[in-house]
Order: C-alpha cells, then sequence, then structure tokens
C-alpha cells in the first residue's frame, strides 16, 4: 500500500510539472541603459520657446526598447550653474507623489517636458550654465544637457508681476557668450 501511494504521489508530481504554464522570453530584451550601453548628449534635445519656456525632449536613439524607471513623480531636473557652483535647483523647491513608475520608448520614439523659466526666482539674474536631465534612474549622472542661459533682471508690470518680464535667451554650452 505505501509503494502504491509513494508512486502515484511520484506520477501526480510528474504530471503537475509535465502541466506547468511556459514563460516565453521576449526575443529582444529591451533596454536599460545604466546596465546595458553608455548614454551621451545625441538622446537629449534643448528648444527655447519664446521667453516663456524650454522645451527638454528625450529620444530613444537605441534599435531597441529604453525602460526609465521612476522613483517618484519626478521627470527631470533642471539646475543652474555659474562655474562649479550650483545656484538654483529646481527639484529643491519641490516635493514629490512617492510613486515608482516605468516608461518604455520604442525606438524613434521621444519623451517632451516643458520647464517654464517662471519658476526660476526673480531675484536670480545675469548669465549662467545650465543643466537639464531626465530623473530616470537609469540615467542620472549617466546623461545631461548643459547650455548655456542668460536671464534678464526682471521688471515688473504694473500689476507687480514678475511673470513673463525677464529676457531669457538660451544656447548650447559650446557657443560663444551673449
Amino acid at each position: 500500500m505505501k509503494r502504491a501511494s509513494l508512486l502515484l504521489m511520484v506520477c501526480l508530481v510528474l504530471f503537475l510539472v509535465g502541466c506547468g504554464n511556459k514563460v516565453e522570453e521576449p526575443e529582444e530584451p529591451v533596454i536599460a541603459p545604466k546596465e546595458n550601453v553608455t548614454l551621451t548628449n545625441e538622446i537629449y534635445q534643448v528648444n527655447q520657446i519664446d521667453n516663456e519656456k524650454l522645451v527638454f525632449t528625450v529620444t530613444n536613439v537605441y534599435d531597441k526598447d529604453l525602460i526609465l524607471s521612476y522613483r517618484d513623480a519626478q521627470k527631470y531636473d533642471f539646475v543652474l550653474l555659474k562655474g562649479d557652483e550650483r545656484i538654483w535647483k529646481w527639484s529643491d523647491e519641490l516635493m514629490y507623489a512617492q510613486v515608482i513608475s516605468q516608461t518604455v520608448l520604442k525606438p524613434g520614439e521621444t519623451l517632451d517636458y516643458e520647464f517654464h523659466f517662471k519658476e526660476i526666482p526673480s531675484d536670480i539674474f545675469g548669465e549662467f550654465e545650465f543643466e537639464v536631465y531626465s530623473a530616470a534612474d537609469e540615467m542620472v549622472g549617466n546623461s545631461h544637457y548643459r547650455g548655456r542661459i542668460y536671464l534678464d533682471e526682471t521688471i515688473p508690470n504694473h500689476n507687480d508681476d514678475p511673470i513673463n518680464s525677464r529676457e531669457v535667451k538660451v544656447s548650447p554650452l559650446t557657443a560663444a557668450a551673449f
């Protein structure tokens, strides 16, 4: 009786193992940049739109999907620098929802982020370097866009509202000084 029970259990285990679901691996794995590739500025593009904002574009220049993982709701950051000294960082003044998320960019796909110059305090003016970068875990510390920015002194309008009352000029870091 014990042998029959043991034989039955072995047959049952073999049957259950044979009936398991087979999970197929994807043909080509997606790219997680921190682990597989070196990111360069070719994935970033920055365009100034009037005196109001700049548009920061992240492009998947690779031939595979690009996974961007975020630890919270922050998707990018903007930093003003004078030489090696950090003058102002956008995220220092903000709080972000604690939401873990991922974005997958197909080859050639882009993500656009907008940074509004009115976010920069009105008492900060002059010529600076700036950095803008994705806050995705795979990209932090690996790649950023660096350029020059000129912020005119804020002149309050008749309502004492400094928003959009300053001239802003953005150029690549390699460009001549303003």
